[in-house]
């Protein structure tokens, strides 16, 4: 069985959709789709997670994140015990790169080399033409 988790900020409509399609698909292929919450939800997110639409494996991760001028960065220092319990061939990073917990995954690859590491970005044409210079606009064309 090949297991790909993904770690993304909050469940939302349109992620929760994708991902159970995802598991859907990986149900029938014999993998094993699992998703980490790093919270509920967050500052200005007007919807509602209903549990019963997630038809996928998931789980909330402990947060000790601070929210600083309506950002929240989130810190899930049990990501890392989680990673290396479960043991996933493909660990996908979703949502925003700024948390801390992001940053700390990207280091995984020292204490479980045989991960697959992969960052999906998330955006449309006004988010991408909302960094208007610099290097994040670069990475997000």
């Amino acid at each position: 069985m090949v297991k790909i988790h993904i770690l993304t900020n909050i469940p939302t409509p349109y992620r929760n959709h994708f991902f159970n399609l995802l598991s859907e698909v990986g149900r029938e292929k014999n993998i094993d789709v699992h998703v980490y919450f790093m919270a509920a939800t967050e500052q200005g997110r007007f919807w509602n997670y209903k549990e019963w639409e997630m038809k996928y494996n998931y789980n909330f991760l402990y947060n000790l994140g601070i929210q600083w001028k309506g950002i929240k960065f989130h810190f899930n220092p049990t990501i890392l015990t989680q990673i290396l319990k479960n043991k996933p061939d493909i660990l996908i990073v979703s949502g925003s790169w700024n948390f801390p917990t992001s940053m700390m995954v990207a280091f995984l690859k020292f204490l479980y080399p045989k991960v697959k590491l992969g960052f999906w970005s998330e955006g449309n044409f006004v988010y991408e033409t909302y960094s208007s210079k610099g290097v994040v606009r670069w990475l997000k064309k």
